[in-house]
């Protein structure tokens, strides 16, 4: 099976940490689960964690928390999340 040739999780991410008020719609329809990529599971459940505390979620929220689950190098490090912004 071939890559797509636009990767729709990145794209979901992307708009969730451009408009973090379109979690809650997203979480509605998207679970980790739904996600191909793992570095892309792991970075939604990064943004829910984060979101789920009432703190805004950006590049330095998100990377903390991959960071405190031992998750940040499995996603390519700091620059994952900055990538999709």
């Amino acid at each position: 099976m071939t890559e797509p040739m636009f990767d729709v999780d990145a794209a979901l991410l992307t708009a969730v940490l451009r408009d973090p008020a379109a979690l809650d719609e997203v979480r509605a329809i998207v679970q980790p689960e739904d996600f191909r990529r793992a570095q892309h599971r792991a970075i939604f459940e990064a943004v829910v964690a984060v979101a789920g505390r009432g703190v805004t979620v950006d590049e330095v929220t998100g990377n903390a928390e991959l960071d405190a689950v031992g998750k940040l190098a499995g996603v390519g490090g700091p620059a994952a999340i900055v990538e999709l912004e």
